[in-house]
């Protein structure tokens, strides 16, 4: 016997995760490169967590999203083009 909930004992303090049955959704807000690495990190443990227990991830449910916001993209961009020009 395992206990589903068990995972988020792997999930690191920079990243969410919402459980509902037999489906995990991590999420982050990555403000620097460090928090891309800390969400990798924790993808990497609940893969880990996975195979310990031989519960296989479904690859095709798998997904990204990026949600950005346009305005700071736009300033980025500006940004950038001023510091090249």
């Amino acid at each position: 016997m395992f206990y589903a909930n068990d995972v988020t004992s792997v999930i690191s303090e920079k990243c969410k995760c919402k459980l509902y049955a037999d489906d995990l959704k991590l999420y982050s807000e990555i403000t620097v490169a460090s928090d891309c690495r800390a969400l990798q990190v924790t993808v990497d443990k609940v893969k880990m967590w996975s195979d310990k227990w031989q519960l296989s991830m479904s690859l095709r449910k798998c997904a990204a999203m990026v949600i950005v916001l346009i305005a700071l993209l736009i300033t980025s961009i500006q940004l950038v083009a001023i510091v090249y020009l």
